[in-house]
């Protein structure tokens, strides 16, 4: 208990540093689960170290901590009480600095280590009900009254709070006391905890299982390592390769493969059911005067993903080691050895025999399409040997591929508080030493979405299947989601950056993320979790008009007057402008009203400024004024050809295009065929001159008035060349009137194609300099009517042809 404790503050001077404790103690569940007690080491620091007395307790629970596995020589694990001091720290909010970190502060921290912090989360939550029971015994008045606890439950350690707050409050275990007076604590923080499970993508898990039957596989040398590493107090690789067959990690991975790569959910399945139903929140109702249930998630506020596609590489390697005459020798060498341990002959015999020896190694990981059944893993070892160094032989070590299980929904790339993996992209590299040479690339995308919001706010309470909407919705707390897509707490936070302190190094780039590390506190939520322990609880986050994906919304066709608007926000201002005369504009928060001047036409762009605690933005959104007349009209940069019959057809293009709006065509007045789109062709038009005119529509403000332009088609009859002979059965020859001309310019043989009746290019041929004569060869074509073709520079002229042999 807390009063047979070490003090490493001692017991006279200066008060202690925060980050550095007070006092230590070991808890012990006085209720077993499963044959056994769960055990948790204490660290405390009291708001006053000089008087060293519980009197305003902060309970930390910790998350998931697998350190007695992966670190056993550290004491605390992974999750240590520095670290949540360092992370107040970093999180750039005076307030909960003040609170929690300054010297002295507001609140006494007593953080709870789990002594085994992969163990089954319903140990843990009976050795955090006897953490409450100890801290409210212990615990002194503060200015003459009594201060209720604040119990804070990170990632895990949410899941965990929540279970034996629930069940305290419920009169659950000692004496039966329930409500209140059982737990005197008045608000629970749920920091991006898993209520309805964590995502591990499948491709690494798949790895993680190849890895272990690899390891397992050889036998004596892992058994030697495991050995190795115990006498030496160092991390077990069989343990860490089996991270995800822990009590903890069964029950809160939403989907998982065993060793034989079999999808597992079942343990998970029974515990979130357990969840609901015997270790339901505090206080489910919220009601006022009893435990006040909040939550923060590091989940984008903007719901925008992980900002990579589903299904896309998660990572890739591709490592060569081939040996050069040095490595040969010590190969042979080394497979002997590795004989005399019993290792597989597939390896021990190929190094035995003089040659040369590559290795190849092969890792690709992939994240879950949408909809699943991809391949998220294919890892191969391979040997390849060049016996006498000449004959290649390869032998497959490892080889190993695992698909998705189909109708999966791809969790890896949703938004979520991410996990981060720290590795940097590498270039790929070719080297050598005296030994061997060396060919390697790298890639990995350094992140994907651990605990998705909709797991951290418990969106529906798991009594609803979520969709793939429901999972890149948009949570802000000033406006909570409605039932059955309901949250069981009376306030929560999302993840917005908003100064710009959150940065991620990636690829040699500097640049801003939507969604935030696990676990990380950030300003704007920091400032949320000090308003909270302040009591000042009225104060609900909403940036969502600062979205970089946030829009004006409003019809934008204006005939006389519309209005526009952009999401509120709280404590937001908003400053509107128009960049055109044609409009004036009267703004009233966060819509304003566009007023058309008169019987102008036109386009204008409508531009608001959002400024407010979540930072600054602007957004543009273009208008149109009434029904403005086309700009101009864009046609062929030459006359077009009239061949005798029909003219070439020549396409006519409406000059920047208005997309919401329809435009309509007449050519010398007729309009019939031409129909409604910002193109026409003009076919089959005379030789002349040619009127063709535009206008544009729109069903708010009807007709424009008509863009006029005109065009010429001149004569490009058969009149311009002499083709002979026509019938032919050996050469044609193909001469230019002398006369001919096409707008003003000297007619010149550019091009020439012989076509079928089929639509086939029997012969083409192409000029660079322009000809005015020349021949082609047909002896080698079957007797028919064939269609030459004959392009000038600027356009083509079309002749019959007979060949007969």
């Amino acid at each position: 208990h807390f009063n047979n404790t070490s003090n490493t503050a001692g017991s006279g001077g200066a008060a202690a540093e925060r980050g550095v404790a007070d006092r230590r103690a070991i808890i012990t569940a006085i209720e077993q689960f499963n044959g056994a007690f769960g055990i948790a080491d204490i660290v405390i620091s009291y708001r006053n170290a000089n008087d060293q007395i519980l009197r305003r307790p902060l309970i930390v629970a910790e998350g998931f901590d697998p350190g007695w596995i992966t670190s056993p020589e550290e004491p605390e694990g992974e999750n240590t009480f520095d670290g949540f001091i360092t992370a107040i720290n970093n999180s750039r909010s005076l307030q909960l600095q003040n609170l929690i970190s300054d010297n002295p502060s507001q609140y006494d921290l007593v953080y709870v280590n789990w002594r085994n912090g992969t163990d089954f989360l319903q140990r843990n939550a009976l050795v955090l009900e006897e953490v409450i029971r100890e801290v409210n015994r212990l615990k002194q008045p503060l200015d003459g009254i009594m201060q209720p606890n604040v119990v804070l439950g990170s990632s895990m350690g949410g899941v965990i709070a929540r279970m034996a707050l629930g069940r305290m409050d419920r009169g659950g275990g000692q004496n039966g006391a329930g409500g209140f007076a059982a737990l005197q604590t008045s608000l629970y923080v749920s920091l991006d905890a898993p209520h309805q499970g964590a995502n591990v993508p499948l491709g690494y898990q798949a790895a993680a299982r190849h890895a272990t039957r690899m390891y397992v596989s050889t036998g004596p040398i892992a058994a030697t390592v495991e050995i190795i590493q115990l006498l030496s107090n160092g991390p077990s690789p069989l343990l860490n390769l089996l991270l995800a067959d822990q009590p903890a990690s069964r029950q809160m991975l939403t989907n998982r493969i065993d060793i034989n790569y079999n999808q597992t959910n079942a343990t998970n399945q029974q515990f979130l059911q357990e969840l609901r139903t015997q270790w339901a929140y505090p206080n489910p109702n919220n009601i006022a005067g009893n435990v006040r249930n909040i939550a923060i998630s590091n989940g984008s506020e903007c719901a925008i993903d992980q900002e990579f596609a589903a299904g896309s590489s998660l990572l890739y390697h591709f490592r060569s080691t081939k040996t050069r005459f040095i490595g040969d020798l010590i190969f042979m060498v080394a497979g002997v050895g590795l004989q005399a341990l019993n290792v597989s002959p597939l390896i021990t015999i190929p190094l035995i025999l003089p040659g040369s020896s590559k290795f190849e190694l092969t890792i690709d990981i992939k994240s879950i399409a949408n909809g699943g059944g991809n391949a998220v893993y294919y890892g191969n070892i391979k040997l390849t040997k060049k016996i006498l160094w000449l004959v290649p032989v390869s032998v497959n070590i490892a080889n190993k591929t695992y698909n998705a299980p189909t109708g999966i929904l791809p969790f890896d790339t949703y938004p979520g508080g991410f996990y981060t993996l720290f590795l940097a992209n590498q270039p790929g590299s070719v080297s050598q030493d005296w030994m061997f040479s060396y060919n390697n690339s790298f890639f990995i995308q350094r992140r994907f979405s651990f605990i998705p919001t909709t797991s951290a706010l418990d969106i529906g309470q798991g009594n609803t299947v979520l969709t793939n909407a429901n999972y890149l919705a948009r949570y802000v707390g000033a406006t909570p989601p409605i039932a059955p897509l309901n949250t069981p707490f009376a306030n929560f936070a999302t993840a917005f950056n908003q100064d710009g302190s959150q940065w991620n190094f990636d690829n040699n780039n500097f640049r801003r993320l939507n969604n935030e590390p696990h676990e990380g506190l950030y300003l704007r939520n920091a400032n949320f979790l000090a308003d909270e322990l302040n009591g000042v609880n009225n104060v609900r986050t909403n940036c969502e008009a600062f979205c970089a994906n946030g829009t004006i919304t409003g019809n934008t066709i204006i005939c006389t007057s519309q209005t526009l608007t952009v999401p509120f926000g709280n404590g937001v201002t908003y400053n509107w402008s128009v960049n055109s005369s044609i409009v004036t504009i009267t703004p009233n928060g966060n819509t304003v009203l566009i007023t058309r001047v008169g019987t102008n036409n036109g386009q204008a762009i409508i531009s608001v400024i959002i400024g407010g605690a979540c930072g600054n933005t602007t957004l543009t959104i273009p208008i149109i004024v009434g029904t403005p007349v086309p700009v101009g009209i864009n046609g062929p940069d030459h006359d077009l050809c009239y061949n005798g019959r029909s003219s070439e057809i020549g396409w006519f293009y409406v000059v920047n295009p208005i997309n919401l709006l329809t435009y309509y065509w007449q050519i010398d007045g007729q309009g019939a065929g031409i129909g409604s789109s910002v193109s026409v062709d003009a076919f089959r038009w005379g030789v002349g001159n040619h009127e063709i005119r535009a206008r544009s529509y729109s069903a708010t403000c009807g007709y424009s008035e008509w863009y006029t332009s005109s065009f010429i088609v001149i004569d490009c009859s058969s009149n311009m060349f002499t083709i002979s002979p026509n019938p032919s059965s050996e050469n044609i020859y193909v001469r230019v009137n002398n006369s001919a001309k096409n707008n003003s310019k000297q007619i010149e043989i550019r091009e020439i194609e012989l076509i079928d009746k089929m639509g086939n290019i029997r012969h083409k041929r192409k000029f660079d300099n322009g000809l005015t004569s020349t021949s082609i060869s047909v002896g080698n074509l079957p007797n028919d009517i064939y269609t030459m073709r004959i392009f000038d520079g600027e356009v083509w002229h079309s002749h019959k042809i007979s060949i007969q042999h």
